[in-house]
């Protein structure tokens, strides 16, 4: 609990506040090695408590340690986020999107959404290929457009607010374009998922549905 406790409010300050990811990730590592530190060298604390105090003490180590890897990992990716929203893409500008969904393809009210990896956006004389987190919103999908597969779209898209997974999110003006069908592992879990509900198909609701997932068993393209 401590562990997963520290990476969960690590994650929400440092997505929170991106620019300070580095900072915090530098200042939990110096924390981490003193702990380490402390630790490989118990005599300082005395005779009959030093089993309890290194027992804390490697706790408290990998907790920062954990947190130390999560705002390090919001640093990395900071810069590939930061390029991607800095792109001319407000006002109602055209553009062309190619992505990989990496999401459950989703049917609302209002129509259809994925999340997925920009492989490249273009608008103009500018193309950017920095693979980031997106999300897609679009009227219709095309058939075969499932977890794995890579499409594009045209249309508008605009940055969100720090802390959101996508970078971007995109709407579609037209049905997306399918280019490739799902491949590697992506294709894997996509079949294991239409196994699973071709299996579960005969199971009453709600229960059915929950396994189907958001996108429901009457509601996956294709099927």
């Amino acid at each position: 609990m401590p562990v997963a406790a520290g990476a969960w409010l690590t994650a929400g300050v440092v997505t929170g506040a991106p620019d300070a990811a580095a900072s915090a990730a530098v200042l939990l590592w110096a924390i981490a090695f003193v702990v380490l530190v402390a630790l490989v060298r118990p005599r300082r604390w005395g005779g009959s408590g030093v089993a309890r105090v290194a027992h804390v003490l490697a706790h408290v180590a990998i907790v920062v340690g954990v947190a130390a890897g999560v705002a390090s990992h919001v640093a990395a990716a900071l810069p590939a986020r930061a390029a991607v929203a800095a792109a001319e893409v407000s006002g109602g500008r055209s553009l062309t999107v190619d992505v990989v969904a990496v999401g459950k393809i989703e049917r609302g009210a209002a129509g259809w959404r994925f999340d997925a990896v920009l492989e490249r956006l273009a608008y103009g004389d500018t193309a950017i290929t920095t693979p980031v987190p997106v999300l897609v919103r679009t009227g219709d999908v095309p058939p075969g457009l499932d977890l794995g597969a890579r499409v594009t779209v045209t249309g508008t898209a605009w940055t969100t607010e720090p802390g959101e997974r996508a970078v971007l999110v995109i709407d579609a003006s037209t049905i997306p374009t399918l280019t490739s069908t799902p491949t590697g592992v992506l294709a894997l879990a996509s079949l294991l998922r239409h196994g699973l509900i071709a299996v579960t198909a005969g199971l009453p609701e709600p229960g059915g549905g929950l396994i189907a997932g958001p996108c429901g068993r009457r509601h996956l393209p294709g099927l």
